[in-house]
């Protein structure tokens, strides 16, 4: 389909073209505000809209009151910054970030200190711990899946001069015993 000409005056007849999420519009104006493209296109006047800019240059943030050009040489394109979803223990949230730290996955899920935190993946493959530090990218395909778990504890006990595991915080006199005459009595 041939774009309609632009009229580099705005008045007229003429109609500028425009594209929003691919789909062709026309428009009477020289320029346009996003609440405008929201209203043309029906959409809602929550979401985050971008103008496509050509490399090397940066997509520009198109706010509510801003007002675009239409007039330039090429037809202006905008798209919607889709909300990204994905789900901590069961829970569905979702996020305009494309990256999230594991401390905003801590707190949104109300996780305690003391879990840790994975990211789960498909077998056969092992789940991903995520520290508080680290980043999840939330724009890979399908939903992101986070979980938390009790955070395992494993501690290598050298008795005897033996190294002997341990899986907990805490360890008492009788376990320490348990652990180093634990070989006498066990059957052969």
């Amino acid at each position: 389909m041939e774009p309609l000409q632009k009229d580099h005056h705005g008045g007229g007849n003429r109609t500028l073209s425009l594209l929003i999420e691919g789909k062709q519009y026309q428009w009477k104006q020289q320029f346009i505000t996003g609440l405008e493209i929201k209203q043309l296109a029906n959409l809602p006047t929550d979401c985050i809209i971008y103008l496509n800019i050509p490399e090397p240059w940066k997509d520009e943030l198109v706010e509510n009151d801003t007002k675009v050009d239409l007039a330039r040489p090429e037809i202006e394109h905008f798209y919607i910054l889709h909300k990204l979803k994905y789900t901590i223990d069961g829970q569905q949230y979702e996020s305009s970030s494309q990256y999230i730290r594991g401390k905003q996955i801590r707190h949104q899920g109300q996780i305690a200190s003391d879990k840790d935190i994975f990211l789960a993946i498909r077998g056969p493959w092992e789940d991903e711990l995520i520290t508080d530090d680290a980043f999840v990218d939330l724009a890979r395909p399908g939903i992101e899946h986070v979980f938390s778990k009790d955070r395992k504890h494993s501690f290598t006990i050298i008795i005897n001069g033996e190294d002997k595991v341990w899986e907990a915080l805490k360890i008492e006199y009788k376990d320490v015993i348990a652990l180093a005459f634990r070989h006498a009595f066990q059957p052969e």
